[in-house]
């Protein structure tokens, strides 16, 4: 019996595969069926490795890319409320995104008035604020590529160790931003804070 499979004769009694390349020719190469089994798997192994790499590259990507996961854990794990902990009703405290507000209006000649409604649109004052739809987060709803460009420009070496989700940092780009380029960042939200 004999199982063909794209020009691939497989004699199972004589444990032997021939390939014929063209139908026409007469040379036919005889390779042992441990020799195709060995290359078989050889080639899937490869495959499998360079798929883990390939996904173990994209998970730590995004791991980065999503900035401050590590900081944000430790403000949420080290901050609680006064008075509130009593056991299971611990709750956590949100860093007030407003705190700061003055100190950098001030700083960046940014309208202060105008910051704070653009927080109040943007996360309802709530450092912990994240968009479901993008990669907006904190107080002032940066996302991901502002985040990274407009805290280069401000902090340039230290932008490495600022996180999107501590509001003193949030705020700081934010009035930083709006002070130097005006509120066109929050242009999808006009319409609640412009009021």
């Amino acid at each position: 019996m004999k199982l063909i499979l794209n020009r691939v004769r497989v004699k199972p009694a004589k444990n032997m595969v021939y390939i014929a390349p063209n139908e026409g020719k007469e040379k036919k190469a005889k390779i042992s069926l441990k020799r195709v089994k060995e290359i078989y798997q050889s080639v899937a192994s490869l495959f499998l490795i360079i798929v883990v790499l390939l996904v173990l590259l994209l998970a730590a990507g995004f791991y980065w890319e999503v900035l401050g996961v590590k900081e944000r854990k430790i403000i949420f794990e080290t901050v609680y409320a006064q008075g509130s902990d009593t056991g299971r009703d611990r709750v956590p405290v949100v860093p007030d995104c407003y705190n700061s507000v003055a100190k950098y209006a001030d700083q960046y000649g940014a309208d202060r008035q105008l910051a704070e409604r653009i927080i109040k649109a943007e996360s309802g004052g709530k450092a912990s604020a994240e968009n479901t739809s993008s990669s907006a987060s904190g107080c002032f709803q940066f996302i991901n590529s502002t985040w990274r460009k407009m805290g280069k420009e401000l902090w340039q070496d230290d932008y490495y160790k600022k996180n999107i989700y501590d509001p003193e940092n949030n705020v700081e780009l934010g009035l930083y931003v709006l002070g130097k380029y005006g509120s066109g960042a929050w242009n999808a939200s006009k319409h609640i804070w412009s009021n």
